[in-house]
């Protein structure tokens, strides 16, 4: 794993951010990731550790209850952010169902389960066009799409309403250098809009962020030096509450941020 990478510069000279502030500005944009089965408990941890933006977890769009939720969150003062669904899920409930998760504020949908069929990539860049969204499109450990189909089709000027939602993780299970491989060689650094703070080793475990292989400082400190302003995604790891997993997570992301 690549360290002492500085890719901020010491001055603000073309607009480039200082060293200390890569850090700050990254933590001011840690999204957490809402899962439905214990929302509520899961949306007070989220807010007890200073989180103010939410992604909605897959089931939502099946199960969850848009005006609670919503609610809940005004309360706690968080945003309603990202959206998870599947390709089929999003097209068959159209425009017309998904608004009134777009009116809470929702930004992105994340979608899974996608061919890369030109006809299915048409029709999401149309949808999320119609919502005034962004339909992410997100890398996958196995089948399609891999990171370097991700980064060349999220920024393809054909589908103007797709982008990119990264998952580092998802790369190294590929035996991928994420930095290396994809962010700094490709197109894909100009069309994510959400990076998975998510983490693992060249064998297969999934561990805490800055602990493998997903050159986590790399990425941000590539991103932030672009004057990035997406959004940057936990991932609690492992079993047992999700509130302890959620702050063992912030707590690795947040150490690893103050250093860079």
């Amino acid at each position: 794993m690549l360290r002492g990478v500085r890719v901020a510069t010491e001055t603000r000279r073309h607009g480039a951010l200082l060293p200390e502030q890569v850090g700050e500005g990254a933590t001011r944009r840690l999204l957490a990731p809402l899962p439905l089965a214990g929302w509520r408990d899961a949306l007070e941890a989220a807010a007890g550790l200073g989180l103010t933006a939410i992604e909605l977890q897959a089931g939502w769009l099946s199960q969850g209850d848009t005006p609670e939720v919503a609610a809940a969150s005004a309360t706690h003062g968080v945003r309603l952010v990202a959206l998870n669904g599947s390709l089929d899920q999003l097209l068959s409930l159209g425009a017309a169902a998904l608004r009134p998760w777009t009116s809470l504020g929702i930004q992105h949908l994340v979608v899974s389960e996608c061919s890369g069929a030109t006809t299915e990539l048409n029709a999401l860049s149309d949808l999320a066009g119609q919502l005034g969204v962004t339909a992410l499109l997100t890398n996958a450990a196995g089948g399609w799409p891999d990171s370097a189909d991700l980064g060349r089709l999220a920024s393809d000027r054909r589908y103007p309403s797709l982008g990119a939602c990264y998952d580092p993780a998802a790369a190294v299970a590929r035996r991928r250098h994420p930095y290396l491989a994809d962010m700094m060689a490709g197109p894909l650094k100009r069309a994510v809009r959400i990076l998975r703070l998510r983490d693992a080793l060249f064998d297969g475990r999934e561990v805490l962020p800055d602990k493998g292989n997903a050159e986590l400082r790399e990425l941000v400190s590539a991103l932030e030096a672009r004057t990035y302003r997406g959004w940057y995604a936990l991932s609690p790891v492992g079993e047992g509450p999700y509130p302890v997993r959620l702050a063992a997570a912030h707590a690795a992301v947040t150490t690893m941020l103050d250093e860079l």
